[in-house]
């Protein structure tokens, strides 16, 4: 068969593997795409794909996830075994594009041994492999421009495209430098501006970026003068978040009776309050005299440093921003408990950082807290103090976005007679008209709705989507009520039928919440 003219392939030849239908999906919207253009077209699922009969006039396109472990997803087994047995292939073109999610081991695992077993048989890759996360839309509609353009003979640079999340974790951290931090109204809470460039990170608003705290000096200086001789078995381990094995261990160890009583079940909430404020040192030093428990057998107690989680107070690239820079929120913690001074382990230092100081940083998809900047119903956002957060981000985002939104956002400040964090970035997206109404309070979130409920009632008939950040305490059940009551007294229904339309709020994935 004669090429077309202006064409550059005989065929295009449409494979998948898919899991949980996200890569059939946008493979045969793709391949609808293309045979508009005329171009002859397949599309299959990989395990029907057989690459003995593709010729060097062929442009193979392979859209995969990763199952597991990195294994091959169900319908991509056979192609998998037929890749790795197979001697050589005919010298055809390909392009491979990967899903996956950063929050396992092997991210786009397979997609990445199709690339690679692809190149090695004799194949020649047009286009770079792409390894994108939950956040796949956006890599995957630039991942087809290229393609289309390619086909249509005006584009002959796949192999410059780039767009590979990097993968990062706890045991693989990117280190990220600090652009700048800013005290906010003169408050406790500031604004971190991490330098994420060249670090493949991929991030939306509403994402969680994890911190991955030192060692506090201070607070190892303080322990090794407790117990009087070296601790550095217990470098890197958790000292601040006490878990209950090792609550356990410690009332063991020491034969305390009150913290044994505690740990019953019925005693949860005395547990708590107890906790609350208390670190390592403190609960030792409640337990007895140094010498009830060995450093060593303390380290095998206690987990490693937990990640410290903070919302992006910024969007990123997928939704017009850019992936090289990344804004957290964050209140510096720090008190007096037990006769010490104490420090947040993230929180602190980066509320007192300069710039060019360093962080181990890495990301992880939020996508239950994520805004969809191509829908058109309106936004609710409601939120307290840091919790103002992820709503920094959304605005930026609707402010890019070519649709306008009807927007609220509900706000306590946590500070009477305070100024409001970020006052003059929310009064700049006031006069834009990206937000339309802004509802503050000191302390009483919920009581802010009930004053603005006709606005809210108007909104959720008109299939608002409602995001709710914050105060777990505050936040959770008294803004459920301050739903409840409002669809009560706004359509005259009974407690019921209100409590029904809240449940299809939720059954509808309307409501989203990030609490802490």
């Amino acid at each position: 068969m004669a090429v077309q003219k202006g064409k550059m392939f005989e065929r295009t030849i449409l494979a998948f593997g898919s899991e949980s239908g996200n890569a059939e999906g946008i493979t045969k919207r793709l391949s609808a795409k293309l045979q508009q253009q005329a171009q002859e077209v397949s599309c299959s699922n990989l395990d029907e794909l057989n690459l003995a009969e593709l010729n060097d006039n062929d442009l193979l396109l392979v859209v995969t996830s990763t199952f597991g472990d990195g294994a091959p997803p169900g319908n991509a087994r056979a192609f998998s075994q037929q890749l790795s047995s197979i001697r050589a292939v005919s010298p055809f073109q390909y392009a491979v594009f990967g899903l996956g999610d950063v929050g396992y081991p092997k991210f786009c695992q397979f997609g990445k041994t199709v690339d690679t077993g692809l190149a090695e048989k004799g194949a020649r890759r047009l286009v770079n492999r792409v390894d994108a996360d939950l956040d796949y839309k956006y890599f995957f509609s630039r991942w087809e421009e290229c393609i289309a353009d390619i086909l249509e003979g005006s584009r002959s640079d796949g192999l410059s495209l780039e767009f590979q999340v990097e993968a990062y974790s706890a045991s693989h951290p990117y280190l990220a430098s600090v652009n700048s931090v800013k005290q906010l109204n003169g408050s406790s809470v500031y604004q971190v501006n991490l330098d994420l460039r060249h670090s493949g990170i991929n991030y939306r608003a509403g994402d969680l970026l994890h911190i991955l705290p030192d060692d506090d000096a201070e607070q190892y200086s303080a322990l090794a003068q407790w117990f009087g001789e070296d601790i550095s078995p217990l470098a890197g381990k958790e000292l601040r978040i006490l878990s209950k094995s090792l609550l356990r261990g410690l009332a063991s160890a020491s034969g305390n009776s009150q913290l044994k009583e505690n740990l019953k079940t019925k005693n949860k909430s005395a547990l708590a309050d107890y906790l609350y404020g208390r670190d390592l040192l403190d609960v030792l030093k409640d337990c007895g005299e140094p010498g009830f428990i060995s450093v060593a057998k303390l380290a095998k107690l206690l987990s490693p440093r937990n990640p410290r989680p903070y919302l992006t107070a910024s969007c990123g690239l997928t939704e017009g921003g850019n992936n090289d820079r990344v804004h957290i929120c964050v209140s510096d913690i720090a008190y007096k408990a037990c006769g010490r001074k104490h420090h947040g382990a993230a929180s602190h230092p980066l509320c007192q950082a300069k710039s060019g100081d360093q962080f181990k940083v890495f990301v992880r998809s939020n996508p239950d807290f994520w805004l969809d900047t191509q829908q058109t119903e309106p936004v609710l956002m409601i939120g307290e103090r840091t919790g103002t957060a992820p709503y920094l981000g959304f605005l930026q985002a609707l402010e890019n976005a070519a649709v306008a939104r009807d927007t609220m956002l509900v706000l306590g400040t946590g500070d009477q007679g305070r100024e409001l964090l970020y006052q003059s970035e929310l009064n700049e997206w006031m006069q834009k008209g990206v937000l339309q109404k802004l509802e503050t309070v000191s302390d009483d979130v919920p009581q802010a709705l009930l004053n603005a409920a006709a606005d809210v009632y108007q909104m959720l008939n008109q299939q608002a989507q409602v995001y709710i950040c914050g105060s777990k305490q505050n936040l959770d059940k008294p803004v459920d009520q301050a739903l409840r009551k409002i669809i009560q007294s706004q359509s005259g229904c009974n407690e019921i039928d209100a409590e029904e339309r809240l449940q299809q709020l939720y059954n509808d994935a309307r409501i989203h919440k990030e609490l802490y």
